[in-house]
């Protein structure tokens, strides 16, 4: 009984070194797993600062972004505006211009008009040409005439001062 015995107990050690050098591996196998979660959490833990640290400057420079946002928009605004209020006035200067050409149309095509009725009440230019031959021809003939009665009138005059002295030398002889 003792050498069974004696076996049983070495059995029972035997299966105590199994079962301690089960739970030795187990043991090493946690701490293993263990030293790989915390190589993991240092890794997650480095990735999560670098990340807040990116996220830190980020949020620093979000307000100049923001600024920077507000005056592009601002003035992309402005130019925007100064543009259609261009445009407004490129309308309307167009507007102002068609409504003159309109005008200066409608004169011209009255002035047209006025021209035409003109041109048609003036006489052909031969009309005038013989209209001025004939009154050159008058005036000719009436010159002549002119110069003749002038002439005529010249002698009568001489006549009639004469008849003056005539008289003026009788009157005289008749008064003395």
């Amino acid at each position: 009984m003792n050498k069974q015995l004696l076996d049983q107990v070495q059995q029972a050690l035997q299966v105590n070194r199994d079962t301690i050098a089960r739970q030795k591996q187990i043991i090493q196998w946690r701490e293993q797993e263990i030293k790989t979660k915390e190589s993991h959490i240092a890794q997650l833990t480095e990735s999560l600062n670098q990340l807040a640290a990116s996220q830190a400057q980020e949020l620093k420079a979000l307000p100049s972004l923001f600024a920077d946002l507000k005056i592009s928009l601002n003035g992309t605004t402005t130019a925007y505006q100064n543009w259609m209020e261009a445009q407004k006035m490129r309308q309307d200067s167009q507007k102002r211009l068609t409504d003159e050409l309109i005008k200066v149309a409608n004169r011209q095509l009255e002035l047209t008009k006025v021209l035409t009725s003109y041109q048609q009440d003036i006489p052909s230019l031969e009309n005038l040409k013989a209209d001025t031959i004939k009154i050159e021809s008058d005036l000719a003939k009436s010159q002549t005439q002119t110069n003749s009665s002038k002439s005529l009138m010249m002698t009568t005059q001489s006549a009639i001062e004469k008849q003056v002295t005539d008289l003026s030398q009788l009157l005289q002889q008749l008064e003395s």
